[in-house]
């Protein structure tokens, strides 16, 4: 299937997913926010508020991945029906002749 992928996608949707990822490593990587002392509930806010865009960002994620399969099934359906349409296109070209 990763193959088929590879062949029917543009290089752009690969490229978007790339930078995901790599948001998503240097996301982790990142120096704390402000530099300065916090308080603890300041803390707790932003560990919660992380906590949600990362759940948001799997989902998205997911969904991306979702939305990438049916592009593949489609693009494969439309394969298909192109072929049927030349095998019947060559197939009542010979019968007129």
């Amino acid at each position: 299937m990763i193959k088929f992928l590879e062949l029917a996608l543009s290089q752009e949707v690969y490229e978007y997913l790339e930078e995901l990822d790599e948001m998503n490593g240097s996301a982790r990587e990142s120096p704390g926010v402000g530099g300065g002392r916090s308080s603890g509930a300041e803390v707790r806010k932003l560990k919660e508020q992380n906590l949600q865009l990362k759940e948001e960002n799997n989902l998205l994620q997911y969904k991306i991945e979702i939305l990438l399969d049916m592009l593949a099934a489609n693009k494969a359906d439309l394969m298909v029906l192109e072929e049927e349409v030349d095998v019947l296109t060559k197939q009542k070209s010979t019968r007129i002749q």
